[in-house]
Order: structure tokens, then sequence, then C-alpha cells
């Protein structure tokens, strides 16, 4: 059985900045239930039945009981020798490589509840578990050997076992910091929370803000689904501190701002030539109207008019604006 939780994450510098806050996903292993044999440990395959963006931590969790098998009588003495003093220990391997997981049970019988990080070898990342996919293999520690003589063999039994990996949540690409917006315009926001998806898998609230994100407005009715982009009428108004927030619909902290502020702008003037309404004449402008050239009276005056104003631009925000 699969399980949902949330993990909240943000931070505000300055004007605006946020980190993206994602999801804890966690996966139940029955397979690992039961005693853990020795030698040999148990091993399952898993599959989270989806892909990740971007991993941050792998965790392992279990419960059960241990008697570490060291030490005079059943364990629960205290042993007569100290080097007797002895934990269980329990391992746990992610595919070999990345990660592996240890911990010290003991030394006496008992219940247990451990989760912890996994460490990863030599440097290694979470690549390899973008998919979603992988394999944990469970073993107890190998018997102690005192002055040649074999100890009796730890014996554990686990009664829960999962795993639980913190993932991103949706994370703005654009727009993500630095654009010059005109008003009315047509612009397309992007998002994404997937490994390589084309649609993203959840439902989505997308608002903006005109002041660094003290309020925000809705650019969405509601919410959308399946989807990594909306395409945004960009409203008519002046402002160098405006931002996009996308965040999960079922979780309002779960979700990712623009890295850093925007500018949307009401053209100071109005220019004929101005093809494409982005405030600017330049390339862009000639380009469009090269494609629909037919040689006609009104290409000559268009053309003769994008030359009279090449360059010029009503943008208040843009210093290079007409140099």
């Amino acid at each position: 059985m699969k399980q949902w939780t949330y993990l909240v994450s943000a931070v505000f510098v300055g004007v605006f900045s946020a980190t993206a806050a994602g999801r804890t996903v966690s996966i139940d292993l029955p397979g690992l239930i039961g005693p853990i044999p020795y030698p040999g440990g148990k091993t399952e395959a898993f599959d989270f039945g989806r892909s990740f963006e971007a991993i941050a931590d792998v965790r392992f969790r279990c419960s059960g009981t241990i008697t570490p098998g060291l030490g005079c009588g059943d364990g629960v003495e205290r042993p007569v020798f100290p080097y007797f003093d002895w934990p269980a220990q329990i391992e746990a391997y992610m595919d070999s490589d990345p990660g592996f997981w240890t911990v010290f049970i003991g030394p006496y019988d008992g219940s247990f509840t451990e989760e912890k990080s996994f460490k990863k070898h030599f440097g290694a990342n979470w690549d390899l578990l973008l998919d979603g996919q992988g394999e944990l293999r469970l073993n107890l520690a190998h018997a102690i050997m005192i002055g040649g003589h074999r100890l009796e063999a730890a014996s554990a039994s686990i009664t829960e076992a999962e795993l639980i990996v913190e993932v991103s949540g949706p994370k703005v690409l654009s727009p993500n910091g630095g654009e010059f917006l005109p008003g009315e315009i047509e612009y397309e926001i992007k998002w994404s929370d997937c490994g390589g998806c084309e649609v993203c898998p959840h439902s989505y609230v997308v608002e903006y803000s005109t002041d660094g994100g003290a309020e925000w407005s809705a650019v969405t009715p509601g919410s959308v689904s399946n989807t990594c982009s909306y395409t945004w009428s960009v409203p008519v108004l002046d402002s160098n501190q405006c931002v996009v927030r996308v965040t999960d619909a079922s979780d309002p902290n779960c979700g990712d701002a623009s890295d850093n502020s925007f500018h949307i702008y009401e053209c100071r003037e109005v220019y004929y030539d101005d093809l494409n309404g982005d405030c600017y004449m330049d390339f862009l402008d000639f380009c469009i109207l090269a494609e629909g050239w037919t040689g006609s009276a009104d290409d000559f005056y268009d053309l003769s008019d994008l030359v009279e104003d090449w360059s010029s631009c009503g943008n208040p925000y843009d210093p290079l604006c007409g140099q």
C-alpha cells in the first residue's frame, strides 16, 4: 500500500525568494516482514509507480524485535564479561550503490523502531532512483568470533518496513526572474513536477504577485490538472517586483515560486509597427513583416515605419530600451 505525506519548506530572503517545498513519498515493503534469515537476509524489489524530478533524501524505517544472542542467559541478563556486552546490528543496502543503512540494536532483548537516512557511497547521488524503482536488501550482522569461538548469532523479526523518499514538489521554470512582460500579452507559465514527464501528474494552483510575494492574485480560475503549463493573459500594470507561484492544489504549502522577480509593464507609447505587441521595435517585428511580405504598398509603408522607429520601445523598466 502506497502512502503520501507532505513536507513543507519555504524560505523568504530579501524581497522574495523561495525554495521548492516538496513532498515525502513512502512505500511499504511487505517482503521484508518476518524473521531475518542469518546468513542471507532478505531482499525486496520496489516500484513507487512514478518517476522523480529530484531526490533530496532517502530513508528506511523499520520496527521489530531482536535478541542479540550475545553474553550469558537469553540476552536479557547483563553479561558476565564486559566484552560480551555487544549490540546486534541490522544493515540495509539500496541496490548495493548508492546507499547503505546501518543501525545497532540491543545489546538486550526488546522491541525497536528505527528511522535513518541512507549514507551515500563515495559521493554517489540518487540518480539511480529517479525512475522510482530499485531493490533493498536487509541483513543481520555477522556472528562475532571471540577466541576462535563463534558466539550465538543474533535473531530479529521485522513487523513494519517502509522506504521514504523526499522528492521535489512543483518547480517554476518560467517566468523565473528577469523577464520583461508587457501587459495584455499571452504568456505561457511553465513548471515541472516529475522526472522527464510531459504531463505533470497532480492538480495545481497558479498565482502571481506584483509586490514581491506580500499579496497574491489568482492566475488560474481554481486549479489545473495533468499539465505542466498554463497560458496567462498578463494584466496591464507596472511593477518590477512580480513573481509567479505554483502550488499543489491538495496542499498549498507544497510548491515553488519564481527564483527572482520579473517585470510587467504597460507600454508608454503605442507603435503602429510593433507587430508582435511586445513594446519593442526589433528583429522580431521585422521577421513578422518579412514572413507576410507581399510587396504591396502597405508592406512598404510598414517597412518605412519600422525603420523610422527601429530600436524604440515603451518599456519604463528596461534601462537599455531605445539604446
